[in-house]
């Protein structure tokens, strides 16, 4: 009998030690359940905050992209202090584009900052800025696509990336560039101050200093603004990234036409005047955060005068 107690005893102490084990099993699966939302929320919020609100380490192809991008820290020039996460090209005060500097001695500054960050990577293929802003980015090319969607100017990983002019077009004819839209109003976000009727009368021009593949020589190229544009790259039928474009010529018949009515259709401002076959356009495109996925803000602008070798080539037609 006492065996047999004995035994009843060892098997309720069994069972009572498999329910606690059940029970602080349940109550710590009930807990990861509750919690791991929270979890979740707080690893994104992390991911994103750390990150100045920048997603496009998700994205994954050039046409996934027209979007782009602060040129980080990592892209800063210690020697110059002309490079802020912030703003792009600009020194401290911003003295390098806006106070007390004649155009023509910026542009001379901007060569200079050229020649030395080509020094830096050949892919260097130029440094675009619109007059009176504080918008001024180099921008890159390689024989990659996509390459700088996610790389500084050293090749080194970024979230960022680096402005990049995008597979099929080149510096010398039609001009597609590339940047992320960080936080509404950094890096190309800043282009998003153009659906603003008032910015966009005040920003009319872009220039466009480059190494030019025809003649290897600095080229600074200026463009009048023509539209601005807001569409969506998976539903509208405008693909204005992948036209065919024929690296060394302007825009042809259909082409021309084709804007044209990408204009009619997607234009939030416009200067009026229609693109004509001869045309060359220069267009940045970044992400249109304001409206959702898919989105993209493409600003045009059409080429009017080439300043090469001292020389001036005139694009400027007369309508």
């Amino acid at each position: 009998m006492e065996d047999r107690f004995k035994v009843k005893m060892n098997d309720k102490k069994i069972n009572i030690h498999k329910g606690i084990k059940e029970f602080i099993i349940k109550v710590m699966a009930g807990l990861v359940i509750i919690t791991s939302p929270l979890c979740i929320f707080c690893f994104w919020e992390k991911l994103i905050f750390d990150n100045k609100g920048d997603m496009s380490f998700f994205i994954q192809s050039e046409s996934d992209m027209h979007g782009s991008y602060d040129q980080s820290d990592m892209n800063k020039q210690s020697d110059s202090g002309l490079f802020d996460t912030d703003s792009g090209f600009v020194d401290g005060d911003s003295g390098l584009i806006n106070v007390g500097v004649s155009e023509k001695e910026l542009e001379a500054r901007l060569k200079d900052r050229l020649v030395s960050l080509k020094n830096i990577n050949d892919d260097v293929r130029g440094i675009v800025y619109i007059p009176d802003s504080d918008f001024c980015y180099f921008v890159m090319q390689s024989d990659s696509p996509d390459y700088y969607l996610n790389r500084d100017i050293n090749g080194n990983f970024s979230y960022y990336g680096t402005p990049y002019i995008a597979d099929g077009f080149g510096v010398d004819s039609n001009v597609l560039i590339y940047g992320h839209c960080i936080n509404y109003h950094e890096a190309f976000g800043k282009l998003l101050k153009f659906k603003r009727k008032d910015y966009f009368d005040r920003h009319k021009r872009i220039i466009f200093v480059y190494y030019s593949t025809d003649n290897k020589q600095i080229n600074i190229s200026e463009y009048d603004i023509t539209t601005v544009l807001s569409l969506n790259i998976y539903r509208d039928d405008f693909r204005y990234w992948d036209m065919d474009y024929d690296a060394g010529e302007g825009l042809d018949d259909i082409r021309a036409c084709m804007f044209n009515n990408a204009i009619e259709k997607w234009g939030l401002l416009s200067d009026g005047c229609k693109l004509l076959s001869g045309d060359r356009v220069l267009m940045l495109s970044t992400c249109d955060n304001e409206k959702g996925d898919g989105y993209r803000l493409v600003i045009i602008w059409k080429k009017k005068i080439d300043t090469i070798c001292g020389g001036v080539i005139n694009y400027r037609k007369e309508e």
